[in-house]
């Protein structure tokens, strides 16, 4: 449950404050103006030190806690909402649901997406119109990858868009200090024949070969891409 108290019927100075800089960001946003980081930047870091005593202007210690709270139950009711409906839920990443779609109608997704628009709103004390929850990608294969233990390695996934787009999230070889070798196999090499074949299946000796192979001509590639 959501911990200590709050004033339902009108928002703080800070609150205000904090909404405008959203909705100004927001604005910026839909015209690509880059100051917009500005405000995300200033937004993060009111969010982060809310919750540190020694800015006791803006101190609330349940605030961060609170936030992420609510951003769990939305997410965890949008994966009810299209359970109920017959989708097959995937995957949680982050604020993100991954489900699979049996009706191919994205008419039918905006449908349940409003409906828990309505339902969110019809439970806080300020509704803002900046609150969106939206179908943000469709693809047609999605790879995750399981963590030493056999669980699933959190945010580390690698799909490819009905417009044959190839998307990673996480993942090593996208490390600032990965090797050239890597990100030169993946998107070089792999990259063609996962959009192509919708697999990430490759054999050991195949991927050996390519090392090898590249290596030979290039040792170079070894090196690391410090940032």
């Amino acid at each position: 449950p959501i911990e200590g108290k709050y004033n339902a019927e009108e928002q703080g100075i800070i609150e205000k404050k904090l909404t405008e800089w959203f909705k100004k960001r927001v604005d910026l946003l839909k015209e690509k103006d880059g100051s917009q980081w500005a405000y995300k930047t200033i937004l993060n870091v009111i969010f982060g030190i809310s919750s540190n005593p020694t800015f006791e202007s803006i101190y609330l210690h349940n605030t961060t806690g609170n936030t992420t709270l609510f951003c769990e139950k939305v997410t965890v009711l949008i994966k009810e909402e299209f359970e109920k409906e017959g989708y097959t839920w995937l995957y949680t990443a982050t604020d993100s649901n991954y489900f699979i779609d049996p009706y191919k109608d994205n008419d039918k997704i905006f449908r349940i997406l409003e409906k828990v628009k309505k339902i969110v709103f019809e439970n806080v004390p300020f509704p803002q119109d900046t609150f969106q929850v939206e179908l943000q990608e469709t693809f047609k294969y999605i790879k995750f990858f399981r963590a030493s233990d056999g669980t699933l390695a959190a945010n580390n996934y690698i799909y490819v868009t009905e417009d044959d787009r190839f998307k990673t999230i996480g993942m090593d070889f996208n490390d600032s200090n990965a090797t050239k070798l890597g990100k030169k196999i993946v998107y070089e090499i792999l990259k063609p024949q996962i959009i192509k074949n919708l697999s990430c299946s490759f054999s050991f000796s195949y991927l050996k070969k390519i090392v090898f192979d590249l290596l030979k001509n290039n040792l170079a590639l070894m090196t690391r891409i410090i940032k």
